[in-house]
């Protein structure tokens, strides 16, 4: 039998990434970084949208400024 201590020092050590696609509506397919910037007390999340890092690319980012979804 496995004992607790094991199992939490297990999963101490695992790391969730995720990615997903998003629709925006009238924003081109670009990268996009998004970060919750708080929950009301309903349950809902308020988001920041950022221009995404564009890797191996000299073309400039697709929006200027931020948006809120």
């Amino acid at each position: 039998m496995i004992s607790l201590g094991v199992v939490l020092f297990t999963f101490s050590f695992c790391r969730v990434f995720a990615q997903t696609s998003l629709y925006i509506p009238d924003f081109d397919p670009q990268p996009v970084s998004v970060s919750v910037i708080g929950v009301d007390s309903q349950g809902r999340t308020t988001y920041q949208l950022q221009p995404g890092v564009v890797t191996n690319s000299d073309e400039g980012q697709g929006f200027d400024g931020t948006g809120m979804l």
